[in-house]
């Protein structure tokens, strides 16, 4: 039987701007699977989504590119995309976003290099002006997709929290200004947060979790190191893996067999208490990678997990009565994060 987490394999992306009919050309720089014929390039990326309403960050350096890739165009705004994971297990997107600017340079004397600073939802949450007005008896649900619809730039959306307040507009009400705010406000009256993966809008609350199985690591099945406790939950590592996304209902990864670092406490500071079972609820995630993978060659994901979710069917009160989520304050208002 094939090891899944052995072999990467990677794909690195850029699009042409569109034709007249909207449609834009796929061009590789960079895939893993063409390396018998052409050799892959090496290829290292960082890839920061910090599940907030904030931009996505990601940069992607790729050496040596052919000399007739010198005359492809790049562009502020053009669309990247990467793929990455391994040959016989998990692989997929790790991020889809737009250029902000491309850098070339020469480390040493025999390479040249091509680095690729992305941030993805950039032109969503930058001065994404909305001028519009909603008629009265709108709820916060049809007010997010009248935002998201009207903004200069609109911005799909790929999740709604189902547990929005039912209040209705008494009189009609005008959105001018920044779409980023307006958003602010809505998640803000409903203990929720928002943000942007892959141009995509989500706003949730945290008790939104997922009824799929949990992704369950150990260390025979991928993770890295000793898991690390913080005060918003958990931090760890795993062997690069492209499930792992932000998203809601929340995805939940269970730390199966492993001993859990106790954060060092000091004044003023609070440890979010570790689920029993070590359960948690992906809030953060970091792909680190580097395609050619010699001893120390980095190819991993981190995340930052909330702890104190429990399982689902705990959740659900089908094995026991149900078990309140714990939402450290720093989750509760995101203005207080300090981050991790």
């Amino acid at each position: 039987m094939s090891n899944p987490l052995f072999g990467r394999k990677w794909r690195i992306s850029i699009f042409s701007q569109p034709d007249a009919d909207g449609n834009s050309r796929q061009i590789v720089l960079s895939d893993s699977t063409k390396e018998q014929t052409t050799g892959a390039l090496r290829v290292t990326f960082e890839i920061d989504k910090p599940g907030w309403s904030t931009p996505n960050y990601s940069d992607i350096t790729i050496w040596n590119l052919k000399a007739k890739d010198f005359n492809i165009p790049f562009y502020q705004g053009q669309r990247v995309l990467v793929e990455a994971g391994y040959v016989t297990g998990a692989f997929g997107v790790i991020f889809d976003g737009q250029l902000f600017q491309p850098i070339w340079d020469r480390p040493d004397v025999v390479d040249y290099t091509l680095m690729l600073h992305c941030i993805d939802g950039m032109d969503k949450l930058d001065q994404n002006l909305i001028n519009r007005t909603i008629g009265v008896g709108s709820t916060y649900e049809s007010q997010v997709h009248f935002i998201a619809k009207n903004a200069q730039t609109p911005i799909p959306i790929q999740y709604i929290t189902p547990n929005l307040k039912m209040e209705t507009l008494p009189r009609g009400k005008s959105f001018f200004g920044d779409a980023k705010g307006h958003l602010d406000n809505i998640a803000k009256a409903n203990n929720a947060q928002w943000w942007l993966e892959d141009g995509k809008l989500t706003l949730s609350q945290l008790t939104d979790i997922s009824k799929e199985k949990a992704l369950v690591y150990s260390p025979a099945t991928g993770l890295i190191g000793t898991p690390q406790q913080t005060q918003a939950g958990v931090l760890f590592k795993v062997s690069l893996d492209p499930r792992i996304k932000i998203r809601r209902p929340g995805l939940q990864i269970k730390l199966d067999n492993v001993l859990v670092r106790k954060m060092l406490i000091s004044q003023g500071q609070i440890a979010s208490p570790l689920d029993r079972d070590f359960y948690c609820m992906v809030a953060r995630v970091r792909h680190i990678g580097d395609t050619r993978g010699g001893e120390g060659a980095p190819w991993y994901t981190e995340v930052l997990g909330i702890s104190g979710i429990g399982p689902i069917q705990m959740l659900e009160g089908t094995q026991e009565s149900p078990q309140e989520p714990f939402l450290p304050e720093i989750y509760k208002n995101p203005k207080t994060q300090t981050g991790n």
